[in-house]
């Protein structure tokens, strides 16, 4: 592309990047939705309606500058688990529900989701199907062939649960944990390799002071470090834990001691890392009332303390 196109096609983006309204600390962007005619007079069930519905249970994942919506339990429209995958380009912000080959996963709920920036590929993992049955399944849509693949990979594979916690260590593994069971929650640790077109699940050994079995917790990785923050089991948690995977000979967990303002006991919230700060946000307490609050821990100084940011 010579630098006049370069600058057009910029300049064509900037043009149709959607203007943010400044709430208090944050930006709210109003997403758009392609207007097509819907033969099926729209809703969920039409394939060409492209508005995701609010749903609850479904993931939501960013990955070449697009955020992915899939699967969940529908508010309305019958409260049934769906399968379909919306995406949306960060700098137009248009929804689009692909109309993708190959096999799709099942529907489900309580899935996790991570994306693979090498292969360009939405990897989805587990949750619980339309018939309530726990899934330990792995599916993949490839971004560039819109395509879905049900993937076999080499390892013994985590037991099946929903509400599990995935994320990225780096460009080539993933790490898994917790999540709840038939009759059980676990805190188990598995990495899954996804260097090769079919993957491959391991479970390190890790001595220490490990976290509770939980589901809904947060989970980070930052450089060697993953971080598991609060969750759930018979009760709301409030703790942080780390794992430092650069020796995998020698892992050991550790609870984090925090001093400050810290988040209150929640589940069901995002955590990540930036500049040195762990942030933490919204998800539910113990009431199961809505969280709004930010807060922040700093990483960097000897004493670690939480702070609240803002509202």
């Amino acid at each position: 592309m010579c630098s006049s196109d370069l600058r057009l096609r910029l300049e064509e983006i900037e043009r149709l990047k959607p203007v943010p309204t400044v709430v208090g600390s944050y930006s709210e962007y109003r997403m758009k939705i392609e207007s097509k005619v819907a033969e099926g007079g729209g809703g969920p069930e039409d394939p060409l309606d492209t508005k995701p519905y609010l749903r609850s249970g479904m993931s939501v994942t960013s990955g070449n500058n697009h955020m992915f919506i899939f699967g969940g339990t529908l508010i309305a429209h019958g409260q049934r688990k769906t399968n379909d995958l919306f995406m949306t380009n960060l700098d137009r912000m248009v929804w689009n529900r692909p109309d993708a080959a190959g096999d799709p996963p099942l529907e489900r709920d309580g899935h996790c989701a991570v994306f693979d920036p090498i292969n360009k590929r939405l990897l989805i993992f587990g949750g619980r199907s339309a018939q309530r049955k726990r899934l330990n399944d792995l599916c993949a849509y490839d971004f560039d062939k819109n395509t879905w693949t049900k993937l076999t990979p080499d390892g013994m594979p985590p037991a099946a649960r929903e509400n599990a916690t995935l994320q990225l260590i780096n460009d080539k593994t993933v790490v898994l944990f917790g999540g709840r069971g038939s009759g059980q929650r676990y805190n188990d640790l598995h990495f899954l390799d996804i260097s090769t077109p079919k993957c491959s699940w391991s479970q390190p050994l890790i001595s220490g002071s490990a976290p509770s079995p939980r589901q809904e917790a947060a989970l980070w990785c930052h450089g060697t470090k993953i971080y598991v923050h609060a969750g759930r089991n018979n009760f709301i948690l409030d703790d942080l834990f780390v794992v430092d995977v650069a020796d995998k000979a020698n892992m050991s967990w550790n609870e984090v001691p925090t001093s400050g303002r810290s988040p209150p006991p929640c589940y069901a919230h995002t955590m990540a890392v930036i500049n040195g700060k762990l942030f933490t946000y919204g998800g539910n307490d113990e009431l199961g009332g809505a969280i709004i609050k930010c807060f922040a821990l700093d990483l960097t100084s000897g004493d670690i303390g939480h702070s609240d940011v803002a509202e």
